[in-house]
């Protein structure tokens, strides 16, 4: 892990007017219901983000590239693991910590799989991240746009699988094994 970037520490050492907005806004979305012109709402938000910043920073890990590591588990069929390729979607909700990466499958189908990636600061939805963290949910939101360099992909035993697309770029949007 290295310092924090000029890309990352903006998001993790301020607290601006329009951040505070743009987290309500996000909430709203999320079916949250904020008067934004309330003080006290204000205030709240703002200490909620403080907070995520603080719980965020100390576990955010930035490769020597200034890229920022995420983690994500998922429930897979083997099928889908061996028909992955570069370009399909992996989702927007990752995680800063590998700890922090659940899977969500309430089905419970198919293997459990670590992915370990990286991907450049300005595509991780800053807002929408602290406003799920300050509800509970502590993962790192993505944008549609952003590009995620595969590090590896674990099963839960630990076992390495797909070496062959480490280091290739995978979406946001989309299935896997199209």
């Amino acid at each position: 892990m290295i310092a924090l970037t000029s890309d990352v520490a903006p998001w993790l050492a301020t607290v601006t007017e329009s951040l505070v907005h743009a987290v309500i806004e996000a909430k709203h979305l999320t079916g949250e219901t904020l008067y934004r012109f309330d003080q006290r709402v204000v205030d709240r938000i703002q200490l909620e983000i403080e907070k995520a910043q603080s719980d965020i920073a100390s576990l955010i890990e930035i490769d020597a590239r200034g890229r920022v590591r995420i983690y994500r588990a998922m429930r897979l069929r083997a099928n889908l693991i061996s028909s992955m390729s570069p370009g399909d979607g992996l989702g927007e909700s990752w995680s800063f910590s590998r700890l922090g990466a659940h899977s969500y499958d309430a089905t419970g189908s198919g293997d459990g799989y670590s992915f370990q990636a990286t991907l450049h600061p300005d595509t991780i939805h800053w807002p929408a991240t602290f406003a799920m963290w300050s509800s509970g949910v502590g993962e790192c939101r993505l944008m549609a746009k952003a590009d995620i360099s595969l590090e590896r992909i674990e099963t839960g035993a630990g076992e390495l699988v797909r070496p062959d697309l480490i280091k290739k770029l995978f979406k946001v949007r989309g299935r896997i094994g199209h």
